[in-house]
């Protein structure tokens, strides 16, 4: 659904940004926003009301329905402003955390983990006293598991977040 705004709808319609504002208050375009239109709902309702007045039997049924309509957007407006306040509110209360804040803590959790698994093979040299051969093998088992872990999609991790979003 392409959204264009005032100016450039009436570019299209060929008509001033006023009649474009006069025919959004009569309920004839499709207003998503202040100064935002759908552009295929707006076309198809403006050619049914040209068609209209050029027959001469425009104003009552269209404005019925036209009325109807805009209250039906103005009702989903309404319904995604009151969801962005709510999530605003849970933001500035900390119960909610910004998508990118959580995975800027993923990947520095990941990084911090894959070095700290990696520094145990010389822990576990010195402390347990092993071999060269047997650290070696230790040391192959690690970068065996953190390779599997790298195949996984975020989703196979954390379900419910799409794989596209953790890029």
């Amino acid at each position: 659904m392409p959204i264009l705004s005032t100016s450039t709808l009436a570019g299209y319609f060929n008509v001033s940004a006023r009649t474009i504002e006069s025919l959004a208050a009569d309920g004839v375009l499709v207003r998503i926003e202040r100064g935002r239109f759908d552009l295929k709902d707006s076309t198809r309702r403006y050619t049914e009301h040209l068609r209209r007045s050029a027959s001469g039997r425009a104003a009552a049924e269209e404005t019925a329905q036209a009325k109807q309509e805009s209250l039906q957007a103005s009702a989903r407006l309404k319904t995604e402003q009151q969801k962005a306040l709510a999530q605003r509110i849970e933001r500035e209360r900390g119960e909610l955390v910004a998508r990118s804040e959580v995975v800027r803590l993923v990947r520095g959790w990941t990084i911090f983990f894959r070095s700290e698994m990696l520094g145990l093979v010389p822990r576990a040299r010195r402390r347990l006293g092993l071999s060269f051969e047997a650290s070696e093998e230790f040391r192959k088992l690690i970068f065996e598991i953190l390779v599997e872990i790298s195949k996984k999609r975020p989703s196979d991790i954390c379900p419910g977040l799409d794989d596209d979003e953790a890029a």
